[in-house]
């Protein structure tokens, strides 16, 4: 009665014993899994700071403008014979700019063209191709605009005097211009320039004009 009675306690303690263990183990494997879990989810996130921001390309700010002008200048020639006359003429402006990675700096290129006009006595057309480096801003954030810049332009003058062969000019000037702008929106402007351009060289009638030119500007 007794042994039996020994060998009854001794299986408890066996049983609970395992049972101990198997708790244990379990614990051990369910601690294990949580620490690589968070291990894992720490690498995660520590790798996706450590990655850099994904920067901003100085293209996405580049704006590009173009837009239509009507141009009108005026021109005092004098001919070899001694001659003189006043230019007056209209005609239309097409130009093109892009931003030179700055809001502020651009640079752009026009065509303009007036149509063959005068008298009876002379009578006179002019094309135009031009470049020019422009600084431009905001005044104050308002919806005001100035620009302001110089350039090169190559100048085609022909002339027609009555009784007299076509005489036909080719002359690189430079040209000074200054001008003012009120934006609509940000996509559409309205605007006049004053341009004043001075001859590159001396064989030639064509030494200065001035012109004023109103513009409306489209901003993509």
């Amino acid at each position: 009665m007794f042994r039996q009675l020994l060998v009854a306690l001794a299986g408890v303690s066996l049983i609970g014993s395992v049972s101990k263990a198997a708790i244990d183990d379990d614990s051990s494997d369910m601690n294990y899994d949580a620490i690589v879990d968070q291990l894992n989810k720490e690498n995660a996130t520590t790798l996706r700071a450590q990655q850099p921001a994904a920067k901003s390309s100085s293209l996405d700010s580049v704006v590009m403008h173009g837009g239509l002008g009507y141009a009108n200048f005026v021109q005092g020639l004098t001919f070899d014979d001694g001659t003189t006359t006043t230019l007056n003429q209209r005609g239309i402006q097409a130009a093109l700019g892009i931003d030179l990675f700055s809001p502020n700096w651009m640079s752009e290129g026009t065509f303009r063209t007036f149509a063959e006009d005068g008298d009876g006595k002379i009578r006179s057309s002019v094309h135009e191709f031009e470049l020019k480096l422009l600084h431009k801003d905001r005044i104050a954030a308002s919806r005001f605009g100035y620009r302001a810049g110089l350039g090169l332009t190559g100048r085609y003058l022909t002339v027609k005097r009555k009784d007299l062969p076509e005489q036909s000019y080719t002359t690189p000037t430079s040209v000074l211009t200054a001008g003012g702008d009120l934006f609509v929106n940000d996509r559409l402007s309205i605007g006049a320039d004053i341009n004043m351009r001075n001859s590159l060289i001396g064989e030639t009638i064509d030494h200065n004009s001035y012109d004023m030119t109103l513009r409306v500007d489209a901003h993509f």
